[in-house]
Order: structure tokens, then C-alpha cells, then sequence
């Protein structure tokens, strides 16, 4: 037996029927769900979509991945994706990782050294990448089929019966698959040889066997999956437990007790992996050179597993790939599926979300939920002024934009009917809000506040009520606080309109009303009383009175004596008060006078000259009388 294939890096691991199937019940399931969203607004997106009870969605802004593959030989990695779309990465120096448009829709994938496969859910196969041993040239007997698988320059496909059809290289015999392989439920190909597992959990290999990797042992059945590495093979047992068999120098056989129980296998080139119930992946084998025996925390709970070369990939429930190991051609990159934290979302500009559905019986459903953020109303609201005793209503105008309706409100609730009416009129004052909606059902809401002064100024009107004064004299009515108008009104009133003044000149009452600034009115009044002047007389002893206005002459006897005279107010009222004054000489243009006063009247004139008396009667009021003493 040749050793030639020892220079192989790596193999992927199996695809067995049951995932294919599911992947395509997957894929058959796709929902494309759209929706709308103001901006500004939240979305619960698990409200667009119905999952069965007992089933785990995830979210994401990028397709999930649903199934894994690692490359062996020049190191790429792959992925399929639950909307059917395969993204690859790493080493493409054969084009293995680009993806030509006719491999998706895909139910499956298989990567090669430097080649890859994709299932469709027609049952055709496409490949690309390296075609040097006619490894991606699907014959037609390969098809239709319902899983496939590659290793380094060979491919595998499992059709609807059974039976498997093998191509590419087969200087070992690994694509002359032997009749005791089928009817076979799963494949799996190592670096120059292949596995298969038939529904009675027996495993049939055949091909490159230098280290007994195509030699199952008994130890192996009943097996319900299969794995198969560069030179090793592995099986998972119906009670977890993991055998190995084939080259075993690096201890890739040697399966460790932590690593079982286990739900799933993968093998490398000389490393394995096992995934357990709870998420955890312990690896075995190799030399962990690059770190792929070394799980991050960040790959786990993982729900799949797959290992290359040198680097291993694990598959998270939220759909992301996590990569670890060697990493020179990229192979160990990984997929973020970029999961959303929260179903609870607030997009602000259009965005598509993926979900996927894990049922309790193992199928899958996807899909999209597409949100498109529609703008809101630009919300105004505007008073056309305030409220006042002038002005007893004020109207409310709102826009927004593209708004069709408006719904106003105060603290009271609603007002009016909402509709496409953008005005109200309201009475009161207060904080008024208007909701503007618009043709895509977004709102926005603003408020605007309707100020009201209805006080009524605080008047006053001075001199206070009860004020007397005398005939001729009048008194200045002022009014306070200054405001806009004064309305006068009283008996023989004189008001000038300009100021908050005005003039009474008669007994009577008295009131001003004032308008304010803000329109409203108040008033206030006062009683005021004439008191009447005294009527002065002056008596003369020989009889001559004097009394009124004017100048009186009067000629008396010579002055031997003082002449005495007698004033009077009207029959002597008490409390009169006189005063009289005389001149008594002049110089220089300067007068000399002399200023008697008393109660009762009477006054000694004792020459000529020039006589002034004033009177001030009871009530304050005066009258004054002059006359010209001359002698005969």
C-alpha cells in the first residue's frame, strides 16, 4: 500500500441524510415579512411571526448559518445559510471560495482541498473550485441526490435510494464504492477514502486503508454518524460514546473520556472534535501546533461543529460561525451572522432582520422581516395670539408637513373631533398639544401654550370721598394705575382724555372707569362737597357798607379819632376768620403794610388809604373786599 496521501493537511467532516433533509425543510420555509415603523418607534419583532410553542428564534441583521464545513488541503471554510446562500472563506487559490450563483438556493455543502459542493433542492449538484481529477465534473448518475461529500480530489453523493455515486480521484478506490455500502443513509470521505453508514447502524468503508481507516472495526456498530480524517475514522454510538480507528499517531483515535457523551463528531486532518448536550466541544488528537484543540469561550454552546486541516469551526444557535486554530489563509474567520441582542428593536432607517426557528422535533423555518422606518410629521402648533377681556378667543393652527389628521388636546382630553381639520378655537387658557399624523401612520406630537390675563386693574381715584373745597376752585381728579383709557363721568366735570386726570368744579359724585391694557375694565368714585365763600360786609360807623368786588371809595370824617368798622360773614358765622390789611406808605417803589387779624370783625381805621379784608369763613373758603378810605 502507497503512502502518497501523507502529504494531505486535513478532512472535513461527515453530512449525514437526516441534516440534509432538514436543511431542506428548511429552505422550503422561507417567509419574506414586511413591515413599517415610525422613526423614533420601537418593534417587537417576535409580533410578526408565529413560532410553535417549545421553539428557539433567533435574530439577525445577516442570513444564519444552519450548516458548517471545514476544508481540508489549501484551508477554506464554509457555510450555508438558512435563505439558501453559501458563503465560503479562506484560501481561494483554486476559486474554491467563490461561489458561483448557480450553486444557491442550497440544502447542503462539502468542501474539498481546493474544491467545494453544493446540494440543491432538486437534488443537482454544483462544484467549483480545482477540477484537476474531475473532482467538480457532477456526473449525471450522481443526481438527483439528497447528501454529497468531498475530501481532497474526490466527491461523494447519496441519492433517494440508497445507492452512491463516486468521482474525481480514485488511484485508491475511494469513488468505487462497493455494493455492501449501500443502501446507505449518510456519507463521508477521508483523505483517500470514504464511509458509509447504513440504516442498521452498520458502517461499510473502502478506498486508501494503509492504516486500517477503511477497516471498521466491530467495536464501531451500531453507529448513527460518521466522521472520517485524513487517515482515522470515528463513529458516534447510539449511547454516545465515540470509537476511533486508523492512524493513530498523534493519539486521533484515542478518544478521550470527556468527550462522550457526545451528540456530534467532526475529524480534521489528525484532530477530532466532540460536541456534547450541553454546548460543550472537547477535541483530541494532533499536536494543537495552532491552537485547534483549544476551544474559545466564545464557540460554545455551540449546536454543530466541523474541523480542517489545522483550524475547527463551531456553529452558535444565534446562526454565527466561530473559528479557532490555524488561521493563515483566513480558513479560521468565521461568519458573523451579526445576532441581535434583542427582539426588541428601534431601526432608524430601513433594515431587514432574519430570524430563524428551531422546532422541538429538529426542523427549522426562516425567513426575513423587513422594516421599512417611515419619517414623522414635522408637528407645529401656533396661537394667533392671547387671551385677554378684549379678546375672549384665540385660534389654534396646526401643520406638519404631510399631515392628513390632527387630533387636539388640553388636560382635559381630546377637543374636538380629530380629523383633517388643522384648526380649533378655543376660550381658556392653558397648554393645548395637537397629534399630527401622517399618510403612513406616523405621529408626532407639540404643544404650545394659550396665555390669558383677564385681571382687572386695581383703581384708585384720589382726593378720597368726603373732600370739600370752595366755589371757583375746583379739585384735580387723578386716577391710578396708568392704563390705556379713562372714562371721567360727574357734574360739571373738564377731563382731558390724554392723561388719567380731570377737573370737578361742583359738588356731586364723582367716578373713573379704566381700561387696561389687557381690555379689562374697573372703576372707582368719590363724593365731593362746595362749600359756599362767605359774604363778606364792612360796615362804616356812619352807616356806608362795602361788600362784593371792586374798589369802593368811602369818605369819612376827618381822623380825630380812630374810626372803628365792623365786617361780617353773612351774620357773623362762627368761627370766621379776618384779616386786614392797609397800606401805609410807599418808597422806592416798595410797600409798606399793615396786617391786623382777629375773630370778631372790628377793625380801628385811623387814616386813609387803600383797605383789603379777607374773610375765611367756617368752611375754609374765603372773600375778600377792598375799598379807599378819603376824608371830607
Amino acid at each position: 500500500m502507497t503512502n502518497q496521501y501523507k502529504h494531505l493537511k486535513t478532512k472535513l467532516p461527515i453530512f449525514v441524510l437526516a441534516t440534509s433533509l432538514l436543511l431542506a425543510l428548511a429552505i422550503q420555509a422561507q417567509a419574506q415579512i414586511s413591515t413599517n415603523l415610525c422613526t423614533g418607534r420601537s418593534l417587537d419583532l417576535r409580533t410578526q411571526i408565529t413560532a410553535p410553542t417549545g421553539s428557539t428564534v433567533s435574530w439577525s441583521l445577516k442570513p444564519q448559518a444552519i450548516a458548517i464545513v471545514g476544508g481540508s488541503g489549501t484551508l477554506h471554510s464554509m457555510a450555508l445559510l438558512a435563505n439558501g446562500s453559501v458563503v465560503a472563506w479562506g484560501s481561494n487559490n483554486q476559486g474554491q471560495t467563490s461561489v458561483p450563483a448557480s450553486a444557491t438556493p442550497a440544502i447542503a455543502i462539502a468542501a474539498g482541498s481546493d474544491h467545494s459542493l453544493a446540494l440543491k433542492a432538486d437534488g443537482s449538484i454544483v462544484g467549483w473550485g480545482s477540477n484537476d481529477q474531475s473532482q467538480t465534473s457532477v456526473p449525471a448518475s450522481a443526481t438527483p441526490a439528497i447528501a454529497i461529500a468531498a475530501d481532497y480530489q474526490h466527491s461523494l453523493a447519496l441519492k433517494a435510494g440508497g445507492s452512491i455515486v463516486g468521482w474525481g480521484r480514485n488511484d485508491q478506490g475511494q469513488t468505487s464504492v462497493p455494493a455492501s455500502a449501500t443502501p446507505a443513509i449518510a456519507i463521508t470521505t477521508g483523505g483517500a477514502h470514504s464511509l458509509a453508514l447504513k440504516s442498521g447502524g452498520s458502517v461499510v468503508g473502502w478506498g486508501w486503508d494503509f492504516y486500517g481507516q477503511s477497516s471498521v472495526p466491530s467495536l464501531a456498530l451500531p453507529a448513527t454518524a460518521i466522521a472520517a480524517g485524513f487517515a482515522h475514522s470515528l463513529a458516534l454510538l447510539n449511547n454516545g460514546s465515540v470509537v476511533g480507528w486508523g492512524n493513530n499517531v498523534v493519539n486521533q483515535t484515542s478518544v478521550p473520556a470527556s468527550a462522550t457523551p457526545a451528540i456530534a463528531i467532526a475529524a480534521g486532518d489528525q484532530h477530532n472534535l466532540a460536541l456534547k448536550a450541553d454546548g460543550s466541544i472537547v477535541g483530541w488528537g494532533g499536536n494543537n501546533v495552532f491552537g485547534e484543540l483549544t476551544v474559545p469561550t466564545s464557540a460554545t454552546p455551540a449546536i454543530a461543529i466541523a474541523a480542517g486541516s489545522f483550524h475547527s469551526l463551531a456553529l452558535l444557535a444565534n446562526g454565527s460561525v466561530v473559528g479557532w486554530g490555524r488561521n493563515g489563509s483566513g480558513e479560521a474567520a468565521g461568519y458573523d451572522a451579526q445576532p441581535v441582542a434583542s427582539p426588541v428593536v428601534s431601526p432608524t432607517a430601513t433594515q431587514t432582520y432574519y430570524y430563524l426557528v428551531r422546532n422541538a422535533n429538529g426542523t427549522t423555518t426562516n425567513g426575513t422581516v423587513t422594516v421599512t422606518v417611515n419619517a414623522l410629521p414635522t408637528a407645529s402648533l401656533v396661537v394667533s395670539g392671547s387671551l385677554n377681556c378684549a379678546q375672549t378667543s384665540v385660534t389654534l393652527t396646526a401643520s406638519g408637513g404631510s399631515g392628513t389628521s390632527y387630533t387636539f388636546a388640553n388636560a382635559n382630553g381630546t377637543l374636538g373631533t380629530p380629523g383633517s381639520a388643522s384648526t380649533l378655537v378655543v376660550s381658556a387658557g392653558g397648554t393645548y398639544s395637537v397629534t399630527v399624523g401622517n399618510a403612513n401612520g406616523c405621529t408626532s406630537t407639540t404643544t404650545t401654550t394659550v396665555l390669558s390675563n383677564t385681571t382687572a386693574p386695581t383703581v384708585s381715584l384720589t382726593p378720597a370721598t368726603g373732600l370739600s373745597f370752595c366755589t371757583g376752585t375746583g379739585v384735580t381728579l387723578t386716577a391710578q394705575p396708568r392704563a390705556n383709557t379713562y372714562a371721567f363721568s360727574g357734574p360739571g366735570l373738564s377731563q382731558n382724555e390724554s392723561t388719567n386726570t380731570a377737573i370737578a368744579t361742583q359738588s356731586g359724585t364723582y367716578s373713573v372707569l379704566v381700561t387696561g391694557s389687557n381690555g379689562c375694565t374697573a372703576s372707582a368714585g368719590v363724593s365731593l362737597t362746595i362749600n359756599p365763600d362767605p359774604t363778606a360786609i364792612v360796615t362804616f360807623p356812619n352807616g356806608t357798607t362795602v361788600q362784593g368786588t371792586g374798589v369802593a371809595i368811602v369818605t369819612l370824617p376827618p381822623f380825630t379819632n380812630p374810626v372803628l368798622i365792623r365786617a361780617s360773614v353773612g351774620g357773623d358765622t362762627p368761627g370766621s376768620f379776618y384779616v386786614l390789611s392797609s397800606v401805609m406808605d410807599r418808597i422806592n417803589g416798595y410797600e409798606i403794610r399793615q396786617v391786623d387779624s382777629n375773630t370778631t370783625g372790628i377793625f380801628p381805621i385811623n387814616r386813609p388809604g387803600l383797605f383789603t379784608l379777607t374773610v375765611t369763613g367756617a368752611g375754609g373758603c374765603q372773600r375778600t373786599v377792598q375799598w379807599v378810605v378819603q376824608g371830607q
